[in-house]
């Protein structure tokens, strides 16, 4: 990712490890049990044999397999990402180096709202405003909780399923939001860069509208600025919005007669509009020490 910070839809949907990028990996030798499925023509039914689809559409690296299971209004469908050459089918990484996924159901709720979804993590990612109203109105919708350890670990474990002219596609791969109900409930106590030795300042009104495109414009922002004149030893400086769960990292490095500072850098995080925490890290070494945190009310 842009070590700035900036993170577009396109970046996070091509990035491997806890984004939906990884649903999109291969898989094989998939074990499955519906609670209650008695082999009917049932909703429950129809939706584990969408998940087994697509499990097989993507075993067999099938992008016109994946798309007839991938709702087409979903980021996972293949139009986002088959004409860009960095993408790649991967495995779900197990323990032993294996490449199955075992599953089980452990709930299907089919009457799931627009505003269950946005209960999940990367909901209001990659949905701006009223897109998921406008993408799902007059559609069914309904979550499935997969207990599995592999997806639970790739932070996949809530499937959120949309019909598509009639049918059920898969909508959305994700889990449950880290977001506290009430933000402040996670903030800890002040620390302040008085010297300035890290943090010159942070810019709490800054628009990035300006600076970029994919941006989401409903989102709030602050551009931390990092002085040009460090008053300690640090390799590498992290700066990071804890509910908002976004961060970047500058580092001051030396090659030969090349050298670079994270001195004088800037970086633009958003913020979770209900409050945030912004944490400022200097590492030196592999030691880590905070030297600001400061917190945002929204």
């Amino acid at each position: 990712m842009p070590s700035h910070g900036n993170r577009s839809r396109r970046t996070v949907l091509l990035a491997a490890g806890g984004t939906l990028a990884s649903a999109l990996a291969g898989c094989a030798d998939v074990a499955s049990k519906l609670p209650g499925d008695d082999g009917d023509d049932s909703t429950e039914s129809t939706l584990r044999a969408r998940i087994e689809d697509y499990f097989a559409a993507v075993e067999g690296e099938n992008p016109d397999a994946l798309a007839e299971v991938v709702h087409p209004s979903s980021p996972m469908h293949p139009d986002y990402w088959d004409d860009n050459d960095d993408w790649e089918f991967q495995g779900y990484a197990t323990e032993d180096g294996a490449t199955n996924v075992d599953y089980e159901i452990d709930a299907v709720q089919t009457d799931a709202t627009v505003a269950d979804v946005r209960t999940l993590e990367y909901a209001e990612f990659w949905f701006e405003g009223d897109e998921l109203e406008t993408i799902l109105d007059g559609e069914d919708v309904a979550i499935v909780e997969l207990d599995s350890d592999v997806l639970e670990a790739n932070e996949q474990d809530h499937w959120v399923f949309a019909t598509a002219d009639g049918e059920w596609r898969l909508f959305l791969a994700s889990t449950e939001s880290s977001v506290p109900t009430d933000p402040e409930d996670a903030f800890q106590e002040p620390i302040h860069d008085q010297a300035n030795d890290v943090v010159d300042r942070i810019d709490w009104d800054y628009e990035p509208s300006s600076d970029g495109e994919g941006r989401e414009q409903n989102t709030e922002w602050a551009r931390v600025v990092l002085t040009d004149d460090p008053g300690i030893d640090a390799d590498t400086i992290r700066v990071e919005s804890t509910i908002a769960d976004a961060e970047a990292e500058f580092y001051s490095e030396q090659n030969g007669p090349v050298s670079s500072t994270w001195a004088g850098s800037w970086a633009s995080i958003p913020l979770h509009p209900e409050g945030d925490q912004i944490v400022v890290t200097a590492i030196d070494d592999g030691e880590e020490t905070v030297v600001h945190r400061v917190h945002y009310e929204g």
